[in-house]
């Protein structure tokens, strides 16, 4: 069983070294490191050559292609039965691929249409562990356990079926898996052409949608087998500086070419999808960034809103409050603050019980 390791690279001198050794010192060894370089213009290359392992390959862009596109370069050079994509800041545990390679080897015929994920430590640059990357209770909250593999790893070890996961991914606007944890067969990845489907920030999200469409079933194990970098140059630090818009509007695109039979599977419309986005990306993300002291954004994603779906907007209660609030100056975002830590928990409350009810 052979896994490959895809590593995107763009100007992460400070932390590639780390990341190469990381994967190195796993304690199952049958792997194959496959960088994509992005025209970095610091020391990194000078750094992945001073490795003297032939399992390590590695391809120069000549010019920065962009973030999403690069994954699919890194993918391209993939030869194992299995894939995983890894940040060039963060982490792999000794123990993350032989306990993957247990769970599969587990599964016998069905491990090839089944996608793992796991519990991350998030560090910071350097090398403090600050938190944790848990299980998202809500997408996963009907999740079984699965004894047999808990009993196998000696920690927990639960599963969902793809159209469960993907029905509550689409109606949360959520991404179903943490983006370096996730290891999915090769042949999945072949089937939806890799990651790469049209985002400006977020290709993974999308590639996680594709992937439950054609998968049978996810794992979740609950140990942390990977650790994730926060520091003020990586994708998630970037992507808060950008004012939040490209997500928006991967989001709304979202909408619009999600496949039809992607939808089917997860038993949802488009209808539904659409009011997914504006009630989670629209009205609730507004009216957090309103509580957070942020009016400018919050008037932005709303008139946003506005010009996607103006029907949709004026129908969701939420949209229509952050409306009232925006125009309500100070005060406004003084109800927007009581809202975030007492009304919003109440409405996240509401929305998973109506998620419960829908899928049974």
């Amino acid at each position: 069983m052979k896994f490959s390791v895809c590593i995107p690279n763009f100007n992460y001198e400070v932390y590639i070294g780390k990341t190469i050794q990381s994967v190195l010192n796993q304690t199952y060894q049958d792997f194959e490191i496959l960088i994509s370089d992005n025209a970095s213009t610091d020391s990194s290359v000078e750094i992945i050559k001073s490795f003297n392992d032939p399992r390590i390959k590695f391809q120069i862009n000549k010019i920065n292609i962009g973030f999403g596109p690069n994954l699919l370069k890194a993918a391209s050079m993939a030869s194992g039965d299995y894939m995983l994509m890894l940040s060039s800041d963060d982490l792999m545990l000794p123990n993350a691929l032989e306990t993957y390679r247990q769970i599969l080897q587990s599964l016998d015929e069905e491990r090839n249409k089944v996608i793992l994920c796991s519990k991350a430590k998030i560090i910071n640059e350097y090398d403090q562990q600050i938190n944790y990357l848990e299980i998202d209770q809500k997408l996963w909250n009907q999740a079984n356990n699965e004894e047999k593999l808990t009993e196998l790893i000696n920690n927990s070890v639960y599963s969902l079926s793809a159209e469960t996961l993907l029905r509550f991914s689409f109606l949360l606007m959520r991404n179903p898996f943490h983006f370096l944890t996730t290891l999915y067969p090769k042949c999945l990845h072949d089937q939806v052409e890799s990651y790469y489907h049209g985002s400006l920030i977020n290709p993974d999200k999308r590639f996680g949608w594709e992937l439950l469409g054609v998968a049978e079933k996810a794992y979740f194990v609950d140990e942390a087998l990977f650790s994730y970098r926060i520091h003020n140059n990586n994708q998630g630090s970037q992507q808060a500086k950008m004012g939040a818009i490209k997500h928006h509007i991967d989001e709304y695109v979202a909408t619009i070419n999600v496949q039809e039979s992607l939808l089917k599977k997860a038993s949802i419309t488009r209808q539904e999808l659409i009011d997914a986005f504006i009630e989670q990306d629209i009205a609730l993300r507004g009216l957090k960034f309103l509580g957070e002291g942020n009016s400018l954004l919050a008037r932005r994603i709303l008139h946003f809103g506005l010009a996607t779906y103006p029907k949709s907007i004026n129908k969701n209660t939420k949209a229509k409050l952050l409306r009232v609030l925006l125009l309500s100056g100070f005060i406004g975002q003084f109800i927007s603050q009581k809202l975030m830590t007492v009304g919003l928990s109440y409405w996240n409350n509401q929305t998973q019980k109506t998620l419960q009810k829908l899928n049974n």
